[in-house]
């Protein structure tokens, strides 16, 4: 399994079981990947374009964001946007509550510094999620 992301997650999707590791802000990443079977996107964009070249024939290219129609003929196109339900939303705090789902979370800012928390997570300081509190 090949795991992409920002440099700074690395270790983090290593840790998570990737084989290995392309870094999506290195030129020309798209040609460090040989044919895959299945590509998952959350991301979109110039990314989501650039993925549709590296799935094999007969693959399938699965995206949380809206792909453009007939992208290729000979592989599979998947859209998916997931509503979450009360019941999905409780059997998430549980599992949470369990131990057994964590957050990335990268760090906590008081509510007052939302302009700097946010500057710091487009800049990259910060690694995973950042939250905001009252």
């Amino acid at each position: 399994m090949i795991g992409t992301g920002r440099g700074s997650v690395k270790s983090r999707v290593l840790e998570m079981g990737a084989d290995r590791f392309v870094d999506l802000e290195q030129n020309r990443w798209w040609e460090t990947i040989g044919p895959v079977d299945v590509v998952y996107d959350i991301i979109g964009g110039e990314v989501l374009a650039r993925s549709v070249a590296i799935v094999k024939p007969g693959g399938a290219l699965v995206s949380v964001t809206f792909p453009q129609s007939e992208i290729r003929p000979d592989i599979r196109t998947v859209h998916f946007v997931r509503e979450p339900s009360r019941a999905q939303l409780r059997d998430l705090a549980q599992m949470v509550d369990a131990g057994k789902l964590r957050a990335d979370v990268g760090a906590v800012y008081p509510l007052s510094e939302a302009r700097t928390a946010f500057a710091d997570q487009s800049g990259r300081k910060v690694r995973g999620k950042v939250i905001l509190q009252p």
